[in-house]
Parts: C-alpha cells; sequence; structure tokens
C-alpha cells in the first residue's frame, strides 16, 4: 500500500520541471543525497544497466544486452562504502534537457566529476598508462627492480626506445585509427 501512495515529487511544480528534465519527478533524490553524505576519497564514476520491463520513456532498447530494455544510470559512488553520492538517469541525446557536443561518455565523466571534490585533475585521457608508468618509476626510483625496467623500455646508446605489450591486430592497423608500432611489429607489418 505504502508503494501505490509514495511520491517523490512536487505536483505543483512537476510541469515545469519536466520540461527542462526528463527525469524530474526522481531528480531531487539524487540532490539530496549530495547534501546528506560527504565523499571519500575513493571515488568511483560507472553507469549502470537496470534492466526494466515497466512502461517509462526512459528505458533504453539493447538488444544485444540479457534484459533488452533497460535504465541506464550514471553514476558516483564511494568505492569504500558503495554510497551513491550522485547520478543521473540518461534519457537520450542531451539527456537532462543538456545538449552537447561532446559523446555521451565524456560528457558523463566530466558532468559527475564537477561535483566530486579533488577531482579536478585529469584523470581519463590516452597517456594514462603513460603517466601511471612515469609515476610507478618516480616513486621507485633506483630500487625499482631490474625485470621492470628492462620490460618496458631498452636502452640503446643514450636513446631509449619503448616497446609495446600489445600490438594491434591487422585488422585494427587498416582502419583510420593512429598506432604506435614496436621494433619488434615493424617486420610483421611488412
Amino acid at each position: 500500500m505504502y508503494l501505490n501512495c509514495l511520491r517523490f515529487d512536487n505536483p505543483d511544480t512537476r510541469l515545469k520541471r519536466q520540461k527542462e528534465n526528463k527525469t524530474a519527478s526522481i531528480s531531487f533524490v539524487s540532490n539530496n543525497c549530495r547534501k546528506i553524505y560527504n565523499m571519500g576519497i575513493n571515488a568511483t564514476i560507472d553507469e549502470m544497466l537496470i534492466g526494466f520491463r515497466g512502461r517509462s520513456h526512459l528505458i533504453i532498447y539493447m538488444p544485444q544486452k540479457p534484459a533488452k530494455y533497460d535504465l541506464t544510470v550514471q553514476a558516483n559512488y564511494d568505492s569504500k562504502t558503495f554510497y551513491c553520492y550522485d547520478g543521473y538517469i540518461y534519457s537520450g541525446k542531451g539527456s537532462g534537457g543538456r545538449s552537447s557536443s561532446c559523446p555521451h561518455k565524456l560528457y558523463t565523466v566530466e558532468e559527475l566529476k564537477k561535483r566530486v571534490p579533488l577531482m579536478h585533475r585529469r584523470f581519463l585521457y590516452k597517456h594514462l598508462p603513460r603517466e601511471l608508468h612515469a609515476t610507478i618509476n618516480r616513486v621507485l626510483g633506483a630500487d625499482a627492480p631490474e625485470d621492470v625496467r628492462e620490460e618496458n623500455q631498452v636502452a640503446e646508446g643514450h636513446q631509449i626506445t619503448k616497446l609495446c605489450h600489445i600490438c594491434p591486430s591487422k585488422l585494427k592497423r587498416k582502419t583510420a585509427y593512429q598506432y604506435n608500432t614496436c621494433e619488434t611489429c615493424v617486420p610483421a607489418m611488412q
């Protein structure tokens, strides 16, 4: 009985809010989550697919997924306590009345990281593995095991040549993407 009577939104302002945001009836829940919790140092941005067969304009049809009809939720969690700090339901292009020129995934990360304290630094870029490797070398310094140093780079005189660990397949080489190849793959490409 309680579930039938429970309403999350204010009917007086519902029409005005629904013009701006398709998820207006439940958006205050995520807004209040931010008010009552202080995010820890372990923040995680994640996408959840929640299988749903009811009637809603927020459902996305994905034929490859087991549930096929899903609600896509972009959420920001504290990975230590599993508390949902912030999030929104993806409701199509320009989700929530927002229009963006960048891809949906990048927009989601940019939007959610604005709301998390101390997440103003760059953290999701194509150079992340190189930055992580540089950080590991900086932390370990001269104490790094020799096999780790030899595995990632080969010294030729004063010049250091980096070797890749996973080279793209021949099918991917024919696409428009640019790849850096290692010296061991050059004969295989010819």
